[in-house]
């Protein structure tokens, strides 16, 4: 085999390992963007419990007479 065919076939391996790479890459991003998504509804739905406790708090408060 000539050098460049050897050199032909090297780049083809590493192009290769670049597309697998690249996808891998691509794929943890995603799964990243889908985990930040879930912890933002994760969160606005703490936010939503924490208001409806603060106003259960504050009517007890104000049915007995605390406030």
């Amino acid at each position: 085999m000539t050098t460049e065919a050897n050199l032909t076939d090297i780049l083809a391996d590493i192009e290769s390992a670049i597309a697998a790479k690249t996808a891998a890459a691509q794929a943890h991003e995603a799964a990243q963007e889908q985990s930040r998504l879930a912890a933002e509804r994760a969160w606005a739905e703490v936010n939503t419990l924490n208001d409806s406790a603060s106003k259960i708090r504050d009517a007890l408060a104000i049915s007995s007479g605390i406030v």
